[in-house]
């Protein structure tokens, strides 16, 4: 009976080296990884995201999400806004932040740091481990209509989300967005 059980538990140790085999085929496991956790401002996962912003459409970016001690590039094709300020929002077909995200930002004004590098401002994030650079113009957004600009662009945006981003009218982080499941 003993050694059965021995020979049940052996299988159940090598399930977790089959995990980390799957972690290290490169950037799609990866990706479907993160695209099924939340951010909810944990430190379960240390997430740091590097965004530059072009003149006039937003070219395609490359942001380096860090998932322990690997590294995962992912390129955002950024799509014409010039209606609402020519802010940048990400297709959202590509794995991004969720509002929640958003939303712990505007909750923590405090957290935010600002330093200038020539004609180019860096907003960090001390919270969430986070460092954007980007052009101000490709980063601030009148918050009354985000929202609405968020929901035509086929996000599911939230009436607490909403009524958030009221509140900031005088200017919004406006970072890419994760589509939420429906």
């Amino acid at each position: 009976m003993s050694r059965k059980g021995f020979t049940r538990e052996q299988p159940q140790k090598s399930a977790p080296k089959e995990n980390r085999t799957f972690k290290l085929k490169g950037g799609l496991g990866l990706f479907l990884a993160l695209a099924l956790l939340p951010w909810s401002g944990s430190n379960a996962i240390a997430a740091k995201g590097t965004i530059k912003a072009s003149k006039g459409i937003c070219a395609n970016r490359t942001c380096r999400f860090l998932v322990g001690e690997e590294e995962l590039h992912v390129v955002l094709r950024g799509v014409e806004l010039a209606d609402i300020g020519g802010s940048c929002v990400a297709e959202r077909r590509l794995y991004l932040f969720t509002d929640r995200f958003l939303r712990a930002l505007l909750e923590a004004p405090k957290s935010i740091e600002l330093s200038e590098i020539g004609e180019e401002k860096v907003f960090r994030y001390p919270l969430f481990n986070l460092e954007v650079l980007a052009r101000p113009a490709r980063v601030l957004i009148d918050g009354k209509d985000l929202a609405k600009t968020l929901s035509d662009a086929g996000f599911a945006v939230s009436s607490e989300f909403a009524a958030a981003m009221e509140k900031q009218a005088g200017g919004v982080w406006c970072g890419p967005l994760q589509k939420e499941a429906r």
